[in-house]
């Protein structure tokens, strides 16, 4: 036959034969075997999505497995034509081929997203973490849909391998991949009559880590970072106090006036990453036992009157002093890590980022016990005087009570140490003036970051322009994940939306109720479960974490959940569809079969009864 000829000419090719031979695939075996550790070690200290970026799903990666494929391929066909003797060691091979065909397969056409549902209400559209970015022509009323690769490097121009767009005429121009949404300014062209002055600042103190913030003369004089007034005074005005203070940067919320606390019960005040207030729990209640909100559960490990850093450990001083703060011990679901977190009732914005990373802030409001120490501190400014004629340097001025205490001439990159709260032997809080901006004008930016182990994946960047445009710079945008935005391109508009790509089932889920059990004594669910009806239709069906619902070749898994303050609660289900699980099956059966067989082959009662019969 031509092809059994073919085949006795391509095993006496050279590359044939290292194709099947064993110095491919020990080598290949074992630089897989450290590939796969790899990814295990980047998969508990950082996160799952950041390990299939970087090792499962690579396309080296991939190309790995297709090599690891062909050559248990070309390993068994070296043996054609097959003998008795190697009918185990066949069907091992066909085993792995399905086997390994089979997760290809997964990986390629698999899906598996998120469908979140609020209760009373219905869904089909599942969240996948693929990126898209979809374009809608306001002119010719089309929608299209353009898959963008995530990755951990910076891309620009032809480095995007990305030409799609350039039907619709734009362009990408850039991919970051890890960022965070800044809004700074900058100032306006020279002869521009804006005299407005813009100035950044940041702290540092044994107490906490480095924080900042911008103040304008205009849009935003003055500002609240926990219980002082950081304050913007130009060209020897009065500098009095605006009425409305206007924060310009997203505010997961400051300490309130001590004259605002009402009761004598000290409180935990729960949010989610956008300031929305989620929950507030009495500190006396979750000293006897633990709450959930939004799936996490939190507990009280300690509280301090007068938390200090002494030895690079936080300790209480004791007494009513003046930085309170409490010890949180946070976990999301039954086997999520443990996180530890800090909340200071003065320094809302300070945080160890354990609650960030699970999509929960804390404010720490406490009793009226402190009240007096607290009124203490609230009384305390900080002035930056500066001149939109000489803009180069302010003087920083420290007020307790109405009365300047400390006073010193700055300039941009100087860091001034003042005497504002020093603690344990410690000297107070430096603050440095890190930029002073003339003709001060709002923009809106992002920042590349870098990736904090245990928390969450960043949100990643692109910038659009116009493939037309003469000044790419002021022409295009920046659309972080989840962003609708407009982008106007000659005559022609566009609606932008980039962010993960959305895929809608075959068929809705209803979600006629949501059910949650916990450990006696603990807010910490036993167990969670949700009664659906598909289409809206037919019995009710019971989706737990133990019991998913397989409906035309999909798989839900009941996933998370998210308790409603005062309305609905909402189920997030886990949506899978594997097409190649049948290959996948029927290569693990084929593989025992042949390990089996082989094993049976290779006994001394097999050799013995063997002899025998050819005796």
């Amino acid at each position: 036959m031509p092809e059994m000829k073919f085949l006795e000419l391509a095993k006496k090719n050279r590359v044939f034969q290292f194709m099947a031979s064993v110095k491919m695939a020990v080598p290949l075996m074992l630089g897989l075997a450290v590939i796969v550790a790899i990814g295990t070690v980047v998969e508990s200290r950082y996160n799952a999505q950041l390990a299939g970026i970087l090792v499962y799903r690579s396309s080296w990666f991939e190309a790995l497995m297709v090599l690891l494929w062909i050559n248990i391929l070309f390993a068994t066909l070296a043996r054609f034509p097959f003998k008795k003797k190697h009918t185990g060691f066949v069907i091992t091979h066909i085993g792995l081929l399905a086997l390994l065909a089979g997760g290809m397969i997964t990986g390629r056409y698999g899906i598996d997203g998120q469908l979140r549902i609020v209760e009373g209400q219905s869904g089909n559209r599942v969240v996948l973490p693929e990126l898209t970015l979809e374009v809608g022509d306001l002119k010719q009323h089309t929608v299209a849909s353009y898959p963008i690769k995530r990755g951990l490097d910076m891309r620009t121009g032809s480095g995007l391998h990305f030409s799609g767009l350039k039907k619709a005429g734009l362009v990408i121009e850039k991919f970051l991949p890890f960022v965070f949404r800044e809004q700074s300014y900058t100032s306006a062209p020279a002869g521009s009559d804006i005299p407005d002055v813009a100035l950044n600042f940041s702290l540092k103190g044994s107490m906490f880590g480095p924080a900042g913030d911008w103040l304008h003369s205009k849009d935003r004089p003055e500002g609240q970072m926990g219980p002082t007034l950081f304050r913007l005074v130009v060209d020897g005005s009065d500098g009095a106090p605006n009425s409305k203070i206007v924060n310009k940067r997203v505010d997961h919320g400051v300490a309130p006036k001590v004259a605002q606390r009402g009761g004598s019960g000290a409180l935990l005040i729960v949010k989610d990453t956008s300031g929305a207030e989620l929950a507030k729990i009495s500190l006396s209640d979750l000293k006897k036992k633990s709450r959930s909100v939004k799936g996490v559960t939190i507990s009280l490990v300690k509280t301090y009157q007068q938390a200090v850093v002494a030895e690079n450990k936080l300790v209480d001083q004791g007494g009513k002093g003046v930085n309170p703060a409490i010890e949180l011990r946070l976990q999301q679901g039954r086997d999520g890590k443990p996180v530890r977190e800090i909340s200071f009732a003065n320094y809302p914005d300070f945080s160890l980022n354990g609650g960030a990373s699970l999509g929960v802030l804390f404010q720490y409001v406490p009793g009226n016990e402190l009240s007096e120490a607290q009124a203490a501190v609230s009384e305390t400014q900080i002035e930056f005087r500066a001149s939109s004629q000489d803009p180069g340097r302010v003087t920083l001025a420290l007020l307790k009570d109405g009365k300047r205490i400390f006073s010193k001439a700055a300039k941009t990159g100087e860091t001034i140490e003042t005497p504002w709260m020093p603690q344990g032997g410690h000297s107070g809080i430096k603050i440095s003036v890190d930029s002073i901006i003339p003709r001060a004008i709002l923009t809106n930016s992002v920042q590349p970051i870098e990736i904090a182990p245990g928390a969450s994946l960043p949100e990643s960047a692109i910038f659009v322009r116009p493939e037309s445009s003469d000044s790419p710079e002021n022409a295009g945008i920046w659309l972080v994940e989840g962003d609708f935005k407009t982008l106007q391109a000659g005559q022609n508009t566009y609606d932008l939306h980039y962010g993960s790509r959305r895929l809608d089932l075959p068929f809705s889920l209803s979600l006629e109720k949501f059910e949650k059990i916990d450990y006696p004594g603990s807010e910490m669910p036993m167990s969670f479960q949700s009664t659906v009806r598909v289409n809206g239709e037919g019995e009710p069906i019971l989706i737990s974490m133990n019991e998913p619902l397989k409906f035309l070749g999909y798989t839900l898994y009941q996933s998370s959940y998210e308790l409603g303050q005062g309305g609905p609660s909402a189920s997030i289900f886990s949506v899978n569809k594997d097409p190649g699980r049948p290959v996948k099956y029927a290569g693990s059966l084929i593989l025992c079969v042949g390990i089996m067989i082989f094993s049976i082959m290779k006994s001394e009662w097999y050799k013995k009864k063997h002899l025998k019969g050819t005796a």
